[in-house]
């Protein structure tokens, strides 16, 4: 998916991206908004500038030319997803509540 600025805003975390984290997947997405919280460039995915679809085709290309690198940043992928589970959101907003008490 690549996101881009428009008359609405940029793309927010983007839920997608968790989703193909969680499925081991590599990613290849533009560096706007809250993409970058989840997808982390050469770790679990490849970005790329907005609007720039040579790029991202190189990127795929990269991707699926080297498996190695494809399971290598799906794996990597898997540990920033869960990252975001509930039961670690819960953990740290509870970490910071008592923190800030």
């Amino acid at each position: 998916m690549l996101p881009r600025s428009g008359p609405f805003g940029v793309e927010g975390l983007g839920l997608v991206y968790l989703e193909a984290a969680a499925a081991s997947k590599p990613i290849v997405a533009t560096a706007t908004g809250g993409v970058v919280d989840v997808v982390k460039n050469g770790f679990n995915g490849i970005l790329v500038p907005p609007e720039d679809y040579e790029a991202a085709a190189r990127a795929i290309i990269k991707i699926l030319s080297d498996p190695n690198l494809a399971a290598d940043m799906g794996i990597n992928g898997a540990k920033i997803a869960r990252s975001y589970s509930w039961e670690n959101i819960c953990h740290n907003l509870l970490k910071r509540w008592n923190n800030a008490i």
